[in-house]
């Protein structure tokens, strides 16, 4: 299958399983397998994907299927600018805390740490 078949095939199997942000997600597992950008899959979507890559995609759908966290699956994610690695054993960093973070550092006195 070429690169936009496999992530239309990702992007249905989600939904099949309602999967919140089921595109998005299929789309994230796919770069990350592939390493293709996104301008590359616009410009080049009807590009073969190795066959290995597709097995690798098949097995991270259906983990995605059974509820595991996309984050659990790519093991990475971005909080406050940073990258984090992550894991089963570890929170996940969400975009709420980020935005808490935001405004408690608004409220600290110019120039002072919090920690």
């Amino acid at each position: 299958m070429n690169a936009k078949e496999w992530v239309s095939w990702g992007t249905s199997q989600l939904e099949e399983q309602q999967i919140n942000d089921a595109p998005l997600d299929a789309w994230y597992l796919f770069e990350f397998v592939t390493s293709m950008s996104r301008i590359d899959f616009l410009l080049d979507g009807d590009k073969e994907i190795k066959e290995e890559q597709g097995k690798r995609y098949e097995q991270l759908i259906k983990k995605r299927k059974e509820h595991i966290p996309l984050q659990h699956l790519t093991g990475v994610q971005e909080f406050m600018g940073y990258e984090f690695f992550v894991n089963e054993n570890v929170l996940i960093p969400r975009q709420d805390t980020e935005t808490v973070i935001e405004e408690v550092l608004k409220t600290a006195p110019s120039g002072e740490k919090m920690l």
